[in-house]
């Protein structure tokens, strides 16, 4: 069945029989030397398995010798217990002595085989602990069965069960898997080689579409520009049609006017300054912003065929990042020109826009000239 360390009863046992070890202590003139001896190491125990504190961690480890019924802790020492409790002889208080030693004897030594390097201080008391009851139960020629499991049957039971464990039954398919696994590892070089070449031939290729991509958004740009100008352009159009075709009416009404004037009153200087003076000065004002409209348009038309210059360029200029170096090394001279056209700023006409007052001068100067 078993039993657990973390368990009431095993914690109740046990200090039964830590309780029993100080009473040997306490009289130890009662009783011979080698029981005084294993009363106190088996005190040290509390070191170890200290009952305040979870124990649970043992019942992880120490799993092999606990399962069995005759290193039932709990159950044996409660049998010796119930005849001492019935008899109070010195023969069953020396037999639990005896046997709790020789069990924890057995539980230190799996402890020991399991856990390999203890911490130090608990290896300190279990070695000790291990070494010094060991001469004293050969000495006595108590128990020894116990020593010789604990010894031997004990670490070959715990081999046996792990060597029979799925763990080291896989481990069994080890060679036969491993020219499969070597084979399938050279199977995996190459084709890892292959998709790395073929992840080279698509890098190469997508840094070839970038920079075509990079010139598709250039030209983009360049054609929402051009496309802004020639809207501009037809506005301009608008303005120039309607300044024509008032200064084209502007004479024609003047004809008219003059007209109705002449035949329905007298003619003198003064009246036909009164008449032709706004005239003039309104169709001077026209052909004025006539002349600036006409300056604008010409702008526009430079800046939009500079611009259709540049969209034509990024049609055929491609992979410039990592051409530029090479290409100046051929062609200096012609590759400075395209960069120059390319990233030079969008410039209008040669001729400048005149501002609103250059023909104020003029327009004052011929009233002086009618008024004299």
């Amino acid at each position: 069945m078993g039993f657990l360390f973390e368990s009431q009863k095993f914690k109740k046992t046990y200090e039964k029989v830590l309780n029993l070890s100080e009473l040997v202590l306490e009289n130890s003139n009662q009783y011979d030397a080698e029981i005084g001896k294993l009363a106190k190491y088996f005190l040290s125990t509390r070191k170890v398995f200290n009952v305040d504190h979870d124990l649970s961690n043992y019942d992880k480890v120490i799993v092999y010798s606990t399962k069995w019924d005759r290193f039932d802790f709990i159950n044996e020492i409660n049998r010796v217990f119930d005849s001492y409790n019935k008899e109070k002889n010195s023969d069953n208080l020396r037999e639990i002595i005896l046997l709790g030693s020789a069990l924890f004897y057995i539980y230190f030594q799996e402890l020991t085989f399991q856990l390999g390097a203890l911490n130090p201080t608990i290896s300190i008391e279990v070695g000790g602990y291990i070494a010094n009851v060991k001469i004293i139960l050969m000495k006595l020629n108590y128990y020894e069965d116990y020593l010789v499991y604990a010894e031997r049957d004990l670490p070959y039971q715990i081999l046996k069960e792990v060597f029979h464990s799925n763990e080291i039954k896989n481990l069994a398919d080890l060679t036969k898997k491993y020219e499969s696994a070597k084979n399938l590892i050279y199977d995996w070089d190459d084709n890892l080689q292959q998709k790395k070449n073929e992840v080279e031939r698509l890098s190469k290729k997508l840094e070839s579409q970038k920079v075509a991509y990079d010139f598709v958004l250039l030209n983009e740009g360049f054609k929402k520009l051009y496309d802004q100008k020639k809207e501009d352009a037809k506005s301009n159009n608008r303005y120039l049609g309607a300044l024509i075709a008032a200064i084209i009416c502007l004479p024609l009404i003047n004809l008219y006017t003059g007209g109705l004037f002449v035949y329905g009153k007298n003619i003198d200087l003064t009246s036909v300054l009164l008449l032709e003076l706004p005239i003039i000065t309104l169709l001077l004002i026209f052909i004025y912003f006539f002349k600036i409209n006409l300056n604008e348009r010409n702008s526009i038309r430079s800046q939009m065929i500079q611009l259709e210059l540049r969209m034509a360029l990024c049609q055929f200029i491609h992979s410039y990042a990592d051409d530029s170096e090479s290409l100046h090394k051929k062609n200096t001279e012609g590759f400075k020109k395209f960069e120059n056209i390319i990233f030079s700023p969008i410039v209008a006409s040669d001729d400048k826009i005149p501002s609103t007052f250059d023909g104020v001068d003029q327009i004052a100067k011929l009233i002086e000239a009618i008024k004299k």
